[in-house]
């Protein structure tokens, strides 16, 4: 199992133009393979803006290989409308993390795909947002990271856990680096659970123990896509 994160930077004020081209160039599985295997499309409401990540996942590298480079027919227009509107893309492929209390979708049994149960609806939840929290590390610092989570019994504290729907490390890209998802029924519910969180002594002790570990921690706030096939966890 290998899982793919894509992060596009656009010029201002042109997402509206890339969700519509997504129609143009087709978003069911058929039509696109790939996109049996997407796990959402997000756009950026707190952190770096006018940013759109795609979350995948694949069962190999010759998956994602065959899955990608599928020749669709409306490719070519695509492109030639897309990628004026970009400034930059970032890549990595991703691997769950060792735990499977961070990974309830992807462990114990489990392989969460396009159709699988949704985490929340967005006609019932229409402020849904995603809080994506990235650890880069010192090198060698992945074991510690993993093993502090236990230290300070921090997987079974359903404070920590809630909400979290998947958590990885770095493959390629950014080494030494740890991502955790996890969703909120609105910004409001967000604020409650950071505070309960913020209140919580053992995660404050588990900030102590890996503290000389992190490099760099940093926060993005993300919103789902608003055409359902990009959106398959929450539509």
């Amino acid at each position: 199992m290998l899982f793919e994160s894509r992060t596009y930077t656009f010029r201002p004020g042109t997402l509206d133009s890339f969700w519509n081209a997504q129609l143009i160039r087709g978003i069911d599985p058929v039509s696109r393979p790939i996109m049996a295997r997407v796990i959402g499309y997000f756009s950026t409401i707190g952190g770096d803006q006018d940013q759109i990540t795609h979350l995948w996942r694949f069962d190999s590298f010759e998956d994602w290989r065959e899955r990608l480079f599928f020749k669709h027919p409306n490719a070519e227009p695509y492109y030639h409308k897309v990628r004026p509107l970009m400034l930059k893309q970032e890549n990595s492929f991703l691997m769950p993390a060792p735990l499977d209390e961070l990974n309830p979708l992807w462990s114990n049994g489990r392989d969460w795909l396009p159709g699988s149960e949704l985490l929340a609806s967005i006609t019932s939840h229409p402020e849904v947002l995603v809080e994506e929290l990235k650890f880069q590390l010192t090198p060698g610092a992945l074991g510690l990271f993993w093993q502090a989570f236990a230290n300070h019994s921090l997987l079974t504290n359903t404070v920590f856990t809630q909400g979290i729907f998947a958590s990885f490390y770095t493959l390629v890209g950014q080494q030494h680096e740890v991502v955790i998802y996890r969703w909120h029924e609105s910004y409001k519910k967000r604020e409650d659970f950071q505070l309960q969180l913020a209140q919580h002594s053992r995660w404050d002790s588990f900030l102590v123990e890996i503290r000389s570990s992190i490099v760099k921690a940093q926060t993005r706030l993300l919103k789902p896509s608003p055409l359902a096939l990009l959106s398959p966890l929450f539509n």
